[in-house]
């Protein structure tokens, strides 16, 4: 748990430090486009999916990790992603901070894990890449169902779940919270849980689950 949050605290100073090129707000106010039947955003006129992905595809990306990024996902494939180079992206995102992670740091990461909504897991075994995530998303989960870079915080091979998987836990803002929520709900494959911080442990709360107190 030590490395997790140590981690984690990275994680939240790398994001503090090189911030999202979309803001929030942004992001809170493409939710609100209307919907068709399959949940899709029904575009603005002059406005194509393909500008927006290309908009929203910067966020939590930065141009910085991208090639560390791409060690451990083969350039963005799942089927591809490589636990033992895990700890080389680690080294390059802690070799981007201004400094050493302070006690108060930590002490971020600790609140950010009992948080609800704050931690997201990702099973690549599970996860069909037809790109539809992307677009319930807008560009959050790409076209390969896997969280923006920035945001990682362990890969760990698991046995016991459904299947010996690799498991990718990343963090997610608290203003994100609905737009995975929503994510989890419309995806067929069941390849993401939220984790709850639970007896110094992070749980599973379900696969395909929407967070619910």
């Amino acid at each position: 748990m030590d490395d997790l949050i140590q981690n984690l605290a990275e994680t939240l100073v790398f994001i503090r430090e090189h911030g999202p090129v979309i803001t929030p707000e942004e992001i809170e106010r493409r939710k609100f486009y209307p919907r068709d039947e399959r949940g899709y955003a029904i575009w603005e006129d002059g406005f194509t999916p393909q500008m927006e992905t290309q908009t929203l595809r910067p966020l939590y990306r930065s141009e910085k990790l991208r090639q560390a990024a791409g060690k451990v996902s083969g350039g963005g494939l799942p089927d591809s992603l490589t636990v033992g180079n895990f700890p080389d992206f680690l080294q390059a995102r802690r070799a981007l901070l201004s400094q050493p992670i302070l006690t108060a740091d930590l002490n971020w990461a600790k609140q950010e894990l009992q948080r609800p909504r704050s931690m997201l897991a990702f099973a690549l075994d599970a996860t069909f890449l037809d790109g539809s995530l992307a677009e319930v998303s807008f560009g959050y989960i790409n076209g390969y169902d896997l969280p923006p870079w920035d945001t990682w915080v362990a890969l760990q091979y698991t046995t016991g779940n459904r299947w010996n998987e690799n498991i990718l836990i990343s963090w997610v803002p608290e203003w994100g919270g609905d737009l995975i929520d929503e994510t989890i709900w419309k995806s067929t494959e069941g390849c993401f849980t939220w984790l709850k911080f639970e007896g110094e442990q992070l749980i599973p709360r379900g696969w395909q689950e929407c967070w619910q107190d």
